[in-house]
């Protein structure tokens, strides 16, 4: 038996969240566990955290891609550079 219709009565914010920097995949880790927190104590709707933790997934993603790329280049200027002295 489902209550209220089989619908769940969504918990909504009162307000916009403030806007948060992003600049590390540690600040994401930080969003994600206050997100998490906010789910279990009721103050956020689960569908707008699930929202959250896919994009913190792929901003997670883009930033270590990211992050790779540029290890990997400075790798190749350095190959690059040695081939060339000989």
């Amino acid at each position: 038996m489902q209550a209220r219709g089989g619908r769940n009565r969504a918990v909504t914010l009162r307000g916009p969240l403030p806007e948060i920097e992003i600049a590390k995949v540690s600040d994401v880790t930080l969003l994600l566990v206050d997100t998490i927190n906010q789910v279990r104590t009721g103050k956020m709707d689960v569908k707008m955290a699930n929202c959250i933790g896919f994009l913190g997934d792929k901003l997670t993603k883009t930033m270590e891609a990211g992050s790779l790329a540029e290890r990997f280049d400075k790798l190749e200027r350095l190959v690059m550079g040695k081939t060339h002295k000989l």
